[in-house]
C-alpha cells in the first residue's frame, strides 16, 4: 500500500499522550466517521472494529513510543475512498520496528499462547486489510486500509 501522504484528510484530530485524552478524541472520531460510513452503508460494527484498533494505537504510542510521557502529540487522520477507508497515525515517539511485527496469523489466537507484548497488533492486523509504517524525519506515519 502506498503511503497516503498527499491526500487532505476528511478530518483530523490531535490529541496529548495522556490515556485520559483517548475516550474525548475517540468520541470526536466517531462522530466524524460515523456518516462517512453510514453512507458507504456500513454498519457500527465497522466503527467499533476502527476504534477497537485506534484504542490499540494510541496506547500502543503513548506506552511504547512515549513512554509514558505526557504531553506529548498525536495526531489521527482519516480519508475514505468509493470501497475503502484509511486511518492515519502519527508520532513523534521512539521510532518503532515494524519488521519485528510478526505477520498475521490464520489460526485462531489463544490467549493461553498470546505473548505478554504485541497481542495488540493481533488486534490492529485482524481488523484492518493493509497496514504500513515509515518513519519520516522525527515523525512514525503508520497508515491502515480497511476494505469496505
Amino acid at each position: 500500500m502506498p503511503m497516503v501522504r498527499s491526500f487532505e484528510p476528511a478530518f483530523a484530530v490531535e490529541l496529548s499522550s495522556e490515556y485520559t485524552a483517548i475516550a474525548p478524541a475517540l468520541e470526536q472520531i466517531r462522530a466524524s466517521i460515523r456518516p462517512i460510513l453510514a453512507l458507504k452503508q456500513q454498519s457500527d460494527a465497522a466503527l467499533d472494529a476502527l476504534d477497537s484498533v485506534l484504542v490499540e494505537l494510541v496506547n500502543n504510542i503513548i506506552r511504547h513510543a512515549y513512554l509514558g510521557r505526557p504531553g506529548q502529540p498525536i495526531h489521527i487522520g482519516f480519508w475514505h475512498q468509493k470501497d475503502r477507508v484509511f486511518l492515519g497515525v502519527w508520532d513523534q515517539g521512539r521510532p518503532f520496528s515494524f519488521a519485528a511485527v510478526p505477520p498475521p496469523s490464520t489460526a485462531a489466537p489463544s490467549l493461553e499462547a498470546a505473548p505478554e507484548n504485541g497481542f495488540g497488533w493481533v488486534i490492529i492486523r485482524g481488523s484492518v486489510d493493509d497496514v504500513a509504517y515509515e518513519r519520516v524525519l522525527e515523525w512514525n506515519i503508520l497508515i491502515l486500509e480497511k476494505r469496505l
